[in-house]
């Protein structure tokens, strides 16, 4: 996988929780919005010059999350424990953070940054 700047995170990011609410309550069918998630910290990993395991740390909880409050089919949502919201907490930290953090500017060995979208930087003169 290569590298995903900013700008195109918070976009595949909102786009994906927008897609994954609306077949929920159209369909009574939750995709596993997780493996979406692991899948843009990768790349957003990726944009740092670093690897993409440490993702997994998001994946984890953010299964059991998943599976702990919000049910498969439309039902009623259960109201998260201690423990589960301090996972959520700090998962919405992590992705804050991945969307907040500048990426490396020039190639790295995941690939040369994304044209446009702000992943080049612009330099006064040139």
């Amino acid at each position: 996988m290569g590298r995903i700047n900013r700008t195109l995170y918070w976009a595949l990011l909102v786009a994906t929780i927008t897609v994954t609410a609306t077949i929920w309550f159209l369909w009574g069918w939750r995709p596993p919005l997780t493996v979406a998630i692991l899948l843009l910290s990768v790349g957003r990993l990726h944009d740092l010059g670093r690897s993409g395991w440490p993702a997994l740390g998001v994946f984890v909880p953010g299964i059991l999350i998943e599976t702990q409050i919000f049910p498969t089919r439309i039902g009623p949502v259960v109201a998260p424990t201690t423990g589960v919201l301090a996972l959520i907490i700090a998962l919405v930290g992590v992705v804050l953070w991945l969307g907040i953090i500048r990426g490396q500017p020039g190639a790295n060995k995941f690939g040369p940054p994304i044209p446009g979208l702000g992943g080049r930087r612009f330099e006064a003169g040139r």
